[in-house]
């Protein structure tokens, strides 16, 4: 059986992860938008399922409608990115010796460039 790495199961509206009140690292002015618990991925062998931000690391999806997930109390509308998880398995980087390291959090740094916006891309970044 084949399984896509961008079925709506590894999809999530926002990418940041919410630690409960009282435990450590939660941060009352920045919850968070999703639970360790809903964050899975597929690895690389197109059949085991991970789960945790340990594992996996989000995918900005930018052709997709911005999501409203309710309303600030000024009453300005939230509006909340997707985003897919994806295997940490094949990330690997080159530290400051020059050594090849692998894998997220903390070893390697996500980062893209796109050299052409159009006018969507522009429009959602202003939600940054």
């Amino acid at each position: 059986m084949y399984v896509n790495a961008d079925q709506h199961r590894f999809r999530t509206i926002g990418e940041n992860v919410a630690v409960p009140p009282g435990e450590a690292g939660a941060d009352t002015n920045n919850p968070g938008e999703i639970l360790e618990e809903d964050i899975q991925c597929l690895d690389d062998d197109f059949y085991t399922v991970l789960k945790g931000s340990a594992n996996c690391w989000p995918h900005w999806l930018d052709r997709l409608t911005i999501v409203d997930v309710g309303k600030a109390l000024d009453g300005a509308i939230i509006k909340q990115d997707t985003y897919v998880w994806l295997s940490n398995s094949k990330v690997s980087c080159n530290n400051a010796a020059g050594e090849a390291i692998t894998g997220l959090p903390g070893s390697c740094e996500i980062s893209f460039s796109q050299g052409n916006c159009s006018a969507k891309t522009l429009e959602r970044q202003a939600f940054l």
